[in-house]
């Protein structure tokens, strides 16, 4: 559906309108001379403009000025991919007006003009065009016979963003990305047919039952993939739908790839149908194309391709697929206890190069029993917000005695990485501090999560910090649940790689909280991973990674947590690579095939360096 608001302003301009059905309706026109086409979903308006032809310094510039004005212009995220800018502009409790958009894009086509972007260039080739049309359903400058040619992705720089110039050395280059995907290229279709069944099904963990320990969906969505496998000529086996596997080969040894098949809630704020996969612009979307879905596929083909050449490996190869990772890897415990273990192998469901130190992670739920004053003029009487813990929250909603309830929009991001999210909880709570506090009301669980949590540093607490040379602490409330009886907040806290658990975290954050007013229940915890870096499996994991992406590679700590530390022998490794977008967990999670593939390719020679020893 279209807001008024964005359908005065497409009449203003002129623009013309696409409608497929009642729900998705596009708008295309121009605006101070560059075309742009427009769209909406829940809680943002997204503007789409073709950048062909963009120079790499015009690009850091442009990048700069979107994180410069992101806070200002509220702008929910941006990508820059496959020659075309979208930007997508989080609503609040009220659609932006036509002035407000008007303004925006006065500010960003005055960008565009001072960085001189040609107005005219093919979305395609980069060359001048006269024509106008529709590539990939967005309005472009377009020569009608460029449609049948490969592309210049002029873009392709600013997929190696938010990265410091310190880890430069890591980062391959589009054209060994390139060669790498095409080494691929023969699986490329049935990659993204597998990707597309099994996110399909929204394995959200579920209800147990007794042959789904953690939901139907669960179980479904792993049967669908080892039938990808028995099709593909391997072996397989279902553990009691609480993993499985795939395997190859011959050998008393094995050694496995570990991956994970369930999801994420999908939360809001998605364009397109989270769980109905669709390729736009050489990126595949759905909830689990890259958290970990896709690079299950990736590692899928991988063995296939080996397969298909006549390799013979002296260990056997054994694709481990559990279904509980986002909800404390439990699956992977049972593994461990009940079958074989790996001599060596890797989970691909992190990044480039090889990771050697994993942040310790602990969730703990704050509640609060203290009850509103009944005196306030306005009373708060529920409020709720987040799906999961591990999530920055996308949605905050609060509702009054006496007045219209309000909904707060936030972006949703992996807790590992709450800076790359907006948390709608903080919001929503610092917006309802401002509400109570100028008709002099107050709420022991405002008061006190405004004490804990700031405004403006995601990921950060108050008067309270640990940091080594792995990492910093990072703190993200998921989860509220607020009624007349009090208050729970869930916390998904991950803390450095050097630090003890009781003495560092678990007692001071105790003490602090208890101060505040806040009791608390420790939910979960993983002690902190560290592996030597110059062990032979992670010397000879970057050694391939060095050699196949022609960089400098060294292993690297993360604040993630894999199925490394449920298993022995393995390391995280892939398959984003350095510079990528971090889009799990977030609204519209996405793959680029051309990379997914690039990855598939760097564990078709992991695999075989590990099985051939």
């Amino acid at each position: 559906m279209i807001s008024k608001q964005l359908g005065k302003l497409a009449d203003k301009y002129d623009w013309k309108r696409h409608q497929e059905n009642e729900e998705d309706i596009t708008l295309f026109g121009d605006f101070n001379g560059f075309l742009f086409t427009a769209m909406e979903g829940k809680g943002f308006k997204a503007f789409f403009t073709p950048v062909a032809g963009i120079g790499k310094q015009q690009l850091h510039q442009l990048r700069t000025w979107l994180e410069d004005n992101k806070r200002e212009l509220r702008i929910r995220n941006y990508e820059l991919s496959d020659n075309f800018l979208c930007i997508r502009l989080q609503e609040e409790w009220l659609p932006r007006s036509v002035e407000k958009m008007e303004s925006f894009l006065i500010r960003l086509t005055g960008l565009l003009d001072e960085l001189d972007l040609p107005e005219n260039s093919c979305a395609i080739c980069g060359s001048p065009a006269d024509k106008k049309g529709l590539y990939v359903g967005l309005l472009c400058h377009l020569h009608p016979e460029c449609q049948s040619k490969p592309g210049i992705d002029f873009t392709a720089e600013a997929e190696v963003s938010d990265i410091s110039s310190a880890d430069m050395s890591s980062v391959p280059s589009q054209e060994i990305i390139n060669k790498l995907a095409e080494s691929m290229n023969i699986y490329r279709q049935p990659l993204i047919d597998t990707v597309t069944k099994i996110c399909s099904i929204p394995s959200v963990k579920g209800s147990p039952e007794p042959d789904a320990p953690y939901g139907r969906q669960t179980a479904e969505v792993l049967h669908a993939f080892l039938e990808e496998g028995s099709t593909l000529g391997f072996m397989t086996a279902s553990l009691e739908n609480r993993a499985g596997y795939i395997e190859w080969g011959q050998g008393e040894e094995m050694i496995a790839a570990l991956c994970h098949l369930d999801v994420v809630p999908a939360g809001q704020g998605w364009l397109n149908d989270p769980f109905n996969p669709a390729e736009i612009n050489g990126r595949l979307t759905a909830r689990g194309t890259a958290d970990d879905k896709g690079p299950a596929a990736a590692v899928l083909y991988a063995m296939k391709a080996l397969k298909d050449e006549g390799f013979v490996p002296k260990r056997r190869i054994r694709l481990i697929v559990g279904l509980d990772e986002e909800s404390g890897s439990e699956c992977m415990e049972w593994y461990s206890m009940h079958e074989e273990l790996p001599v060596a192998g890797f989970t691909a469901d992190a990044s480039f190069p090889v990771i050697h130190a994993e942040k310790g992670i602990a969730q703990v739920v704050l509640t609060i029993d203290e009850k509103q004053d009944e005196s306030d003029s306005l009373k708060l009487v529920a409020a709720s917000g987040g799906d999961a813990a591990n999530m920055v929250p996308g949605s905050f909603q609060a509702e009054f005695s006496d007045r219209e309830p309000f909904i707060v929009k936030g972006r949703q991001a992996h807790a590992s990485r709450p800076e790359d999210g907006d948390n709608a909880i903080t919001k929503g709570v610092y917006a309802l501090q401002r509400e109570l506090h100028s008709v002099s009301s107050h709420h022991p669980f405002i008061s006190a999560y405004t004490q804990l949590f700031p405004a403006d540093r995601p990921g950060k607490l108050i008067d309270f910090d640990l940091s080594d040379e792995y990492g910093e602490l990072t703190a993200n409330p998921g989860i509220v649940r607020l009624d007349a009886e009090g208050a729970a907040l869930t916390v998904d806290i991950r803390y450095p790689v050097t630090c003890n658990f009781e003495t560092d975290l678990q007692a001071p954050f105790e003490a602090l909280t208890a101060q505040l007013g806040f009791s608390c229940h420790w939910k979960t915890h993983l002690e902190p991973l560290f592996l030597n870096p110059d062990s032979r499996l992670i010397r000879t994991i970057n050694d391939i990674y060095q050699s196949m992406t022609e960089t400098q590679a060294a292993p690297e700590a993360i604040g993630g947590g894999t199925y490394a530390r449920a298993v022995p022998n393995i390391v995280a490794f892939g398959p984003a690579f350095p510079g990528d977008p971090d889009v799990c967990h977030q609204a519209d999670e996405s793959v680029d095939t051309g990379r997914l593939l690039a990855a598939s390719a760097i564990y078709r020679e992991t695999l075989r360096a590990l099985a051939d020893k």
